[in-house]
């Protein structure tokens, strides 16, 4: 009897330990393959970051700079590719270098509306944004393509690309 109970809790012992280094190499396995690039990821990462750089100072070279006329109420709508959003906004950029607005987003189950506030400067076609909403801080930036006539142009800029392009008008 108690030799069939220690063959028991052996054997507990041994599929508890199996168990444990199964998990190990599964963390392992998936943090390899989160974390882990390949080397030519990275010049890929490399490449697109060297184009945005030289799309930017092309701007800045052509004088073609889009900075001005930025101060005051702008609105816009962005649908996305699927259609299952759509965000809309009204931002107000003062002269002092601040801004506030509300930004809402539609939804088939929900809607949302946030208001946003906070810093912006702009250079070379550049817009650089410091963005509180509620507790959380962001810094988005975007290029300026076309900024004329009450209406403007302009991209997120992503990490290593421009991402969505935006419209947004001036407010009458």
């Amino acid at each position: 009897m108690l030799k069939t109970i220690g063959k028991y809790i052996g054997t507990g012992f041994l599929y508890g330990i199996g168990f444990a280094v199964a998990v190990a190499v599964i963390v392992y396995v998936t943090e390899k393959m989160k974390w882990g690039k390949p080397d030519y990821a990275y010049q890929q990462d490399e490449n697109k970051t060297k184009y945005l750089k030289s799309l930017i100072n092309s701007i800045e070279n052509n004088g073609t700079d889009q900075c001005e006329d930025v101060v005051g109420t702008w609105v816009g709508e962005f649908i996305e590719a699927d259609g299952a959003y759509i965000r809309s906004w009204e931002l107000n950029y003062e002269e002092d270098g601040r801004f506030w607005g509300t930004m809402v987003e539609k939804s088939i189950t929900e809607n949302t509306e946030e208001k946003q506030e906070g810093t912006w400067e702009c250079e070379h076609s550049v817009l650089f944004t410091d963005v509180t909403i509620g507790e959380k801080h962001y810094k988005w930036n975007y290029l300026l393509l076309h900024n004329s006539n009450g209406e403007r142009v302009y991209a997120h800029i992503g990490r290593y690309s421009l991402e969505n392009v935006y419209r947004a008008y001036r407010k009458k």
